[in-house]
């Protein structure tokens, strides 16, 4: 009988529906992951695969993690897991040989992933398609101002959510329902930072903001 781990049956069920279901010597439960449960596989034959699956999303999640992994691989500096099969509930990928935890390997990693950014270089923020943030929905729309991108689509795009609506009390917000601005280092946003921002007139849509970029280092200030 081949090793399982408890839970294991929506796995083998979604590898039988691509074919990869016989011939399974032992199942592995892998820790990590917030919204998938990921797994590793192995077949007599002396292969192994990462499975991860998901029941309940968006039907394009896996897919749009698969396109993502196909576009860090193309920018020629970043080593990512070939997508084996793909479904609505499964991404089986290959099994990666983990680096060694040394000096050497993170700077070898610091180093790819810069090389990466620098591949991706362009005039416009955002990405072709939207993407997902566990089971929320990432928007992607482009956008010539980097900063307007961050702000209406990492940070004010969640605020409607529910975690955020039950975390966030009417003193964390704007007189017009939304949180303090995410362009300065006050402390309503930023209250870690040190970081000096150089004066930049900004317009959000929908809310209200200073007409400049903060210029303090103070995390105790606020907007």
């Amino acid at each position: 009988m081949p090793e399982g781990t408890s839970g294991d049956d929506a796995l083998r069920a979604s590898l039988r529906e691509v074919g990869r279901a016989d011939g399974i010597a032992a199942v592995r439960r892998l820790s990590g992951g917030v919204i998938a449960d990921a797994w590793l596989i192995s077949w007599a034959d002396g292969t192994s695969a990462v499975g991860k699956i998901i029941n309940g999303a968006a039907p394009d999640l896996f897919r749009t993690e698969a396109g993502g992994l196909a576009a860090l691989r193309g920018t020629g500096h970043l080593a990512t897991p070939e997508v084996l099969a793909v479904t609505d509930r499964l991404l089986l990928l290959e099994a990666l040989v983990p680096r060694d935890d040394s000096a050497g390997s993170w700077e070898a990693f610091a180093r790819d992933m810069a090389g990466a950014h620098r591949a991706v270089a362009s005039a416009r923020f955002g990405w072709p398609a939207d993407g997902w943030l566990g089971r929320l929905r990432q928007v992607n729309t482009w956008n010539t101002d980097g900063h307007e991108f961050f702000a209406e689509h990492r940070l004010l795009r969640y605020l409607t959510e529910p975690p955020a609506e039950q975390a966030l009390t009417a003193d964390d917000r704007r007189p017009d329902g939304r949180t303090g601005c995410p362009c300065c280092t006050c402390v309503s946003c930023s209250a870690a930072s040190h970081t000096s921002v150089p004066p930049r007139p900004m317009t959000w849509g929908g809310y209200a903001t200073p007409s400049a970029r903060s210029t303090s280092t103070d995390p105790r200030r606020r907007c």
